[in-house]
């Protein structure tokens, strides 16, 4: 007799990633605990731009993660004050505005707490209460901004986040790689570094870049952040170079690190999300050869939890 042996689909995406690749460094960011600030505050360099003092200047927090996102803890000493604005205005503005409604409904505390989403001109508003833990949803009569099914004990929200461009949110997640990956892999993405800063979003530099995005179902911790950087080992190359992995609230998303250098025989390959699998629970790899702001509506579009 034959016996079938199931194969569990979380032990099979660990054994593929703790076979093809090592962990370049990972951050466990929890309120109150402040982490060892990235790079040398003596010796002030900006990874970004190139410039140092006292062309440079250095006189705020860097965050290595968007405050958004909770962070109060990770802050590198190699991001200069206009660069800061310059992130602060440009990509990081738009991924607040395109994750306000998960961070709101995860209970993310950012800068000014958890955020509270409405339309004034529509007239609605949805408030999460403190001391209630529950949200507060005001609407007007006649014109919901949300439909119940009492059959499956379901309520469909329809909101509509601030104004966002998809590419620029993909740039905030890869400027969050680079602020993580070591001093030692910067050379090799300068051409992302580049990429990240401009504002001409024509450039077909990421027609090949992944992204993974995993809902994790059920109640999960919403003060807590864990963020990884994956570096493949030496003996593959027809699969990413460097990944940056973020895990809040019931998110995760992995998201591939471009480097011209290193990830050259990707551009060979049919398809490029043959073989790769997120690191856990159950995501969906999303790459294509088509015009980068399609892959990023497809990406910042599908939402699916499990």
């Amino acid at each position: 007799m034959t016996r079938r042996t199931t194969i569990d689909p979380l032990d099979e995406s660990l054994a593929f990633y703790a076979e093809r690749y090592e962990v370049s460094g990972t951050w466990l960011l929890v309120p109150g605990k402040k982490l060892p600030v990235l790079g040398d505050p003596t010796n002030r360099h900006c990874r970004f731009c190139g410039e140092r003092p006292p062309v440079a200047t250095f006189r705020k927090l860097a965050h290595a993660i968007p405050q958004s996102l909770g962070n109060n803890s990770l802050f590198s000493a190699y991001e200069c004050d206009e660069c800061n604005a310059l992130f602060g205005r440009t990509i990081e503005n738009d991924f607040a505005n395109w994750s306000m409604p998960m961070r709101t409904f995860a209970r993310i505390r950012g800068k000014n707490g958890v955020p509270t989403l409405k339309s004034e001109a529509a007239g609605w508003r949805i408030e999460y209460d403190d001391d209630k833990n529950s949200f507060n949803i005001d609407h007007r009569e006649g014109d919901p901004v949300f439909a119940v099914d009492p059959d499956i004990k379901q309520i469909t929200l329809r909101l509509k986040r601030d104004p966002y461009t998809p590419i620029e949110v993909l740039k905030a997640f890869v400027k969050m790689g680079l602020s993580l990956m070591p001093e030692s892999e910067i050379e090799y993405f300068s051409e992302c570094i580049a990429w990240i800063r401009e504002a001409d979003n024509s450039n077909g530099f990421i027609r090949n870049l992944s992204v993974i995005y995993t809902v994790a179902p059920g109640a999960m911790p919403n003060d807590k952040i864990t963020t990884r950087v994956l570096r493949r080992r030496a003996e593959y190359s027809n699969i990413p170079y460097l990944y940056f992995v973020l895990i809040y609230g019931n998110e995760m998303f992995q998201v591939m690190l471009p480097s011209p250098t290193h990830d050259q025989a990707l551009n060979e390959l049919e398809d490029e999300t043959a073989g790769w699998k997120p690191t856990q629970g159950r995501g969906e790899p999303i790459t294509s050869k088509a015009a980068s702001d399609e892959i990023l509506k497809f990406f910042l579009t599908k939402v699916r939890g499990r």
